[in-house]
């Protein structure tokens, strides 16, 4: 039900596609991380997501986001292994590739539910939350850079979030990391679809991707705001220091003043 009223505009019927899939969520509380149940909280939170953004609340459901992002992650085993196999009982989203296999789809739903944590306060996300998405991220990375045509993409959406984080928290090495190696995949991605355009192995009117376009102005941005905001930290820190020297500079000077006024006038 919630993913029907899903699709509506009015207010009230999105409301109710809310109730609906807060309803789920707390059906399923304690059993989230069942075979039966974790592709359904993962699906019923993006959906959620959806609604409250129609609402105009995005950031209402940051807790559900985080939440399905801890179990998504327990439930892999921080994706060194998938412990059991799924048992779909729920029907799949726009957002999964036709004929998609689970682990396809769970892994899709993550980072569709990674990418919608951009409306949160990032001032707001704990870092144990953090430290577990960047293992995920990392652990990707394997794969990823021997696949850069069918999963760069899905890995660099999420990554946006991250250098964004950093920036954020003045951890200028973490931010300049990611933000290279979104570059290299995106680099990487571009350059295979050039090559299997001229190998014809993709159709001769196939653009490159509006995802990729999105992605490559999102860095842009991100090595701007990185190099706006590493000069305006030097900046100030070296004015920091140059006011720390000024006021030791004064302090000193005032000590001498106060030894010579105490030197006799007759001796």
């Amino acid at each position: 039900m919630g993913i029907l009223y899903n699709s509506y505009a009015k207010e009230k019927r999105l409301r109710s596609g809310r109730s609906h899939l807060k309803r789920c969520l707390e059906l399923l509380n304690g059993k989230e991380l069942n075979r039966r149940a974790i592709l359904i909280v993962m699906r019923a939170t993006v959906q959620l997501e959806y609604i409250f953004v129609k609402l105009k609340e995005p950031k209402q459901c940051c807790p559900f986001s985080h939440k399905a992002i801890g179990f998504y992650l327990e439930y892999t085993t921080q994706l060194n292994s998938f412990p059991m196999t799924f048992v779909t009982l729920s029907v799949s989203l726009d957002v999964e590739e036709p004929g998609s296999t689970d682990i396809n789809s769970m892994m899709t739903l993550f980072s569709n539910i990674l990418e919608h944590t951009i409306t949160c306060e990032l001032g707001a996300w704990d870092p144990f939350d953090v430290i577990p998405i960047h293992n995920f991220l990392m652990d990707r990375w394997t794969v990823v850079s021997t696949d850069v045509l069918n999963e760069g993409l899905m890995w660099a959406v999420p990554t946006t979030s991250f250098y964004i984080y950093f920036l954020d928290k003045y951890r200028f090495s973490d931010a300049r990391n990611y933000l290279a190696a979104t570059q290299y995949i995106l680099d990487e991605y571009e350059n295979e679809f050039n090559a299997a355009k001229e190998a014809k192995r993709l159709p001769e009117d196939e653009d490159i991707s509006m995802k990729y376009c999105s992605l490559r102005t999102r860095l842009d941005y991100g090595w701007a705001k990185y190099g706006n905001m590493l000069l305006l930290h030097l900046k100030h820190k070296l004015f920091q220091k140059f006011r720390t020297k000024e006021a030791d500079t004064s302090r000193s000077t005032s000590s001498i003043k106060s030894t010579k006024s105490a030197e006799p006038i007759f001796t």
